[in-house]
């Protein structure tokens, strides 16, 4: 793996992570705000507790979602305006149902707030902004990632094909370097033979004397006393 891909994948997860988090937010505020409701409706206290653990679970969610978007301030500006949001509809709505006197005021509180939906609405909205933002980045980094690892497996079949290339060149130059050496090796043979036979010719034989060796006759040279008498060649 390039470090240009390994830098997309690590980008990848980091996207996934942002996303997961801001999905968890926006299940932990329909939580909190079905739970709020219900409490208004049923005067239900048992309902209180589910709010106040997915309360806490909201900011620090909010929290996690501020550090990972550190690095992108157009995504930290979106998680700011979702605190705002949700605290807006704290203070409006969740807060005074909770600290309400008696179930009465609380059915007040919550027919003046239309059940807190009109100040929920911009908290879920921002999330849901924020979310399909954070979808279509996704988007582009796998795009991005994709094409990191096609052009990482373009290169390595054009390794491929050097490494193949060059040991093919290696088999050849190999095959010729024998064939000449076979070829040098036969001439240097041949001339050895033709060396030792001219040799062999030239030397008269134990049984002979060097004037009338029969090796000179059978080559049809004849020796020196031979030639300046013929006729001794024939007795």
């Amino acid at each position: 793996m390039t470090y240009g891909s390994w830098q997309s994948s690590k980008w990848l997860r980091h996207t996934r992570e942002v996303q997961f988090t801001g999905e968890r937010a926006l299940e932990l505020a329909l939580d909190r705000q079905a739970a709020v409701v219900a409490y208004v409706i049923g005067n239900d206290t048992t309902l209180i507790a589910p709010e106040r653990r997915a309360r806490l679970a909201l900011s620090r969610d909010l929290d996690s979602l501020a550090n990972l978007t550190r690095d992108n301030p157009s995504q930290e500006s979106e998680v700011e305006l979702i605190r705002i949001a949700v605290s807006a509809w704290d203070s409006s709505f969740t807060d005074p149902v909770l600290h309400a006197r008696d179930s009465i005021d609380r059915m007040r509180i919550g027919r003046h707030a239309h059940s807190g939906m009109t100040t929920f609405a911009p908290v879920r909205a921002r999330i849901e902004d924020f979310l399909q933002d954070e979808a279509e980045l996704y988007a582009g980094r796998v795009l991005r990632n994709s094409a990191w690892r096609e052009g990482e497996v373009v290169v390595l079949l054009e390794a491929i094909f050097v490494v193949v290339a060059l040991a093919r060149m290696r088999r050849q130059l190999t095959r010729g370097s024998g064939v000449a050496a076979s070829s040098q090796g036969w001439e240097r043979d041949s001339r050895r033979h033709r060396l030792a036979r001219r040799t062999l010719r030239a030397a008269p034989c134990a049984h002979c004397s060097r004037d009338r060796c029969h090796r000179a006759r059978g080559s049809g040279v004849g020796t020196a006393g031979e030639q300046r008498d013929p006729q001794r060649r024939g007795r």
